[in-house]
């Protein structure tokens, strides 16, 4: 079990509770807690979690020993000064900034909160103060860090805190006194099951509310200290109301600014970006008129990673992006499709276009599942095509034919041509040599490009010589991930690309790829730093 900061706040509640029966001095009580705090710290190996919240309580408790009466804030303050004195690089750890940031704000907005709410019975006011105070510390950072915008934890943390921690002390209390009486300690173990099955009914019960949380990009860091800085303006008296308006406009303005990000992406040459998403697909294509085109997302059959949520998401909100103009599955492969489902959840997607329809395919129901019904779905078919004026993009394969024709997943897999000024790439997603013959029986004037995405990570079963011919390609780029059982690529293949004379780029040396293209000349950089243009 993981061990986190809020066991040691349980455990230390239990204690200081049970301490007060037997000792009646204080300072004692406060001298054996910190005791068994730092013991306990050692005992769970100093987790960064738990080594924090050891940290702030002997910080206090050794004030009460010192002092009697203890300010919080000197408290918070000392114990983040001796944190980053052991290492100073836990500034930019997000667990330590979320954990001062909720106790700073408990500490100064929960009752300047609570005196705005209106009494409520069974101390719903005071939860709700707590819960507030602790969301308007922490969003700020959560939506930098996470992307996500949270209004429905002020909800559901006020049933869930409360509750967690009885559980938690509960089942402390079960595992102590099951040790010494295991008679009692099975009776008391009912406790515990039912709360944690009212904890399942209350998140069921209170699901519609998961609504109220949504995904944006990263805010600008201006944006994160205005509203930090209006927070702290609500701590000081304002004489006029003049200033009153000013400090709440000002707080109102940064609030809607940071959890709507009302900006758009920078305008830029058309980009083709070439995920690391492992052993899988997945390609971000900025277009020009600010549109975003996916191709593929990745995934792994049998996995929890989801590199759609991991890695193409990030990468997307990095850029700005809150949509997704086209986003384009290949075919229903899991190292294709499974990480669409993530994007499709996390943007909004303006059209969905894919090519084999398997009402009972896994992937495509986790597709449709997370599919807006309103987005447009279009079946790729050879011929269709978007103008984006300098930029088109034309589907090269399949065709009708070609449905009838092939069976198997990668050869019924979407190949698509992105033209730009003299320049032009090919995505051919995991097509066979029997398709690569196909299209150049029936496309081969289409297939010239400067930029090849190799088929089928760089397997022997594709990239023959004639298709290799037909393209003639300047850059190859193989998405192959690194050590992969398959033993992508093949060394044909490589042989094939090196007697053409093209320049091989593998995501799986090189990491990410972006290639950059203002029509004319063609720039390419690699996370390995590898740089070069034509």
């Amino acid at each position: 079990m993981a061990i986190s900061g809020a066991h040691v706040g349980v455990i230390a509640f239990l204690i200081y509770f049970l301490l007060g029966f037997f000792i009646i001095r204080r300072r004692v009580i406060n001298a054996i807690m910190l005791f068994v705090l730092i013991f306990y710290a050692f005992l769970v190996e100093g987790q960064p979690s738990v080594f924090r919240a050891v940290i702030m309580a002997s910080v206090y408790f050794l004030g009460k020993i010192i002092f009697t009466e203890v300010n919080l804030l000197n408290t918070i303050s000392l114990s983040a000064l001796l944190l980053l004195l052991i290492n100073p690089f836990s500034l930019e750890d997000v667990g330590f900034q979320l954990t001062f940031l909720a106790t700073l704000s408990l500490i100064l907005f929960y009752q300047p909160i609570l005196k705005w709410l209106p009494s409520l019975p069974f101390k719903l006011s005071e939860m709700a103060a707590l819960s507030i105070a602790a969301v308007a510390g922490t969003m700020p950072v959560i939506i930098s860090n996470f992307n996500r915008v949270t209004f429905a934890s002020v909800i559901l943390n006020i049933p869930a805190a409360p509750l967690v921690g009885v559980i938690m002390g509960v089942g402390y209390a079960y595992l102590i006194i099951g040790s010494i009486v295991p008679a009692i300690g099975h009776l008391l173990a009912i406790i515990p099951k039912l709360l944690v099955r009212l904890f399942l009914w209350i998140t069921t019960w209170l699901e519609p509310f998961s609504s109220l949380s949504y995904r944006i990009p990263s805010p600008p860091l201006i944006i994160i200290l205005g509203f930090y800085l209006f927070l702290l303006l609500f701590l000081l008296k304002a004489k006029s109301r003049g200033l009153k308006i000013i400090r709440a406009a000002g707080f109102i303005a940064f609030f809607i600014i940071l959890i709507s990000y009302p900006f758009s992406p920078s305008s830029h040459p058309l980009t083709v970006t070439f995920l690391d998403v492992g052993q899988g697909d997945s390609a971000v294509i900025e277009l020009p008129g600010e549109k975003i085109m996916v191709i593929d997302a990745g995934g792994f059959l049998r996995s929890t990673f989801d590199p759609g949520e991991s890695i193409v998401s990030p990468f997307l909100w990095s850029k700005g992006y809150k949509k997704i103009d086209y986003l384009i599955c290949t075919h229903l492969h899991p190292d294709h499709a499974g990480g669409i489902p993530a994007l499709a959840r996390n943007f909004r997607i303006k059209e969905y276009w894919y090519t084999e329809d398997y009402p009972e395919n896994d992937w495509q129901k986790e597709i449709q599942k997370a599919l807006s019904r309103s987005v447009p779905r279009k079946k790729i078919l050879t011929g269709a095509k978007i103008n984006l004026g300098p930029a088109e993009i034309e589907a090269i394969y399949p065709d009708y034919e070609a449905y009838k024709i092939f069976s198997a997943g990668n050869d019924r897999s979407a190949v698509l041509r992105i033209d730009y000024g003299q320049h032009s790439f090919l995505f051919t997603a995991d097509i066979t040599r029997e398709v690569e013959k196909y299209i150049i029986s029936r496309s081969n004037e289409k297939l010239r490009s400067t930029v090849l995405k190799v088929p089928h990570h760089g397997s022997r079963s594709s990239s023959s010589p004639e298709f290799i011919s037909a393209i003639s390609p300047h850059w190859a780029i193989i998405t192959a991930g690194l050590n992969n059982v398959y033993g992508f690529p093949d060394e044909e293949v490589i042989s094939t690309l090196d007697a053409k004379g093209v320049q091989i780029l593998r995501i799986d040396r090189h990491g990410a790829i972006e290639i950059k293209s203002n029509g004319q000349r063609i720039f390419l950089r690699t996370a390995a730093q590898t740089t070069a243009q034509e």
